[in-house]
């Protein structure tokens, strides 16, 4: 099978494209397709690796996409499955991967 694609029997020569959301973890001969972990992504149907979260963003297992962080959260490092809250006298806005002094 090409790249992003599986067989899972050898008959037919019969390839699927991995789903969104997951993808094959190997170039070529591929029999599975496993789902993005939390924390990663992938968009298209054929996807060979998933794609991690940006900062300021976090995604669930099995994603298409990512998700801001919301106000009052904030993920400061790439590939992590949810945000965390900020502590008493801090803020962040929608997205951030830090959290602000009140003034």
């Amino acid at each position: 099978c090409t790249v992003g694609r599986y067989a899972p029997q050898a008959v037919n020569h019969i390839c699927i494209a991995c789903s969104s959301g997951s993808y094959t973890g190997q170039e070529i001969a591929a029999q599975t397709c496993t789902g993005c972990e939390g924390g990663s992504f992938s968009v298209f149907p054929g996807n060979v690796n998933c794609t991690l979260c940006p900062i300021g963003r976090y995604s669930g297992s099995r994603a298409e996409g990512c998700t801001n962080c919301s106000a009052g959260t904030y993920n400061p490092s790439q590939g992590k499955s949810y945000c965390e809250s900020c502590l008493a006298g801090t803020y962040s806005g929608v997205g951030k991967g830090s959290c602000s002094s009140c003034l």
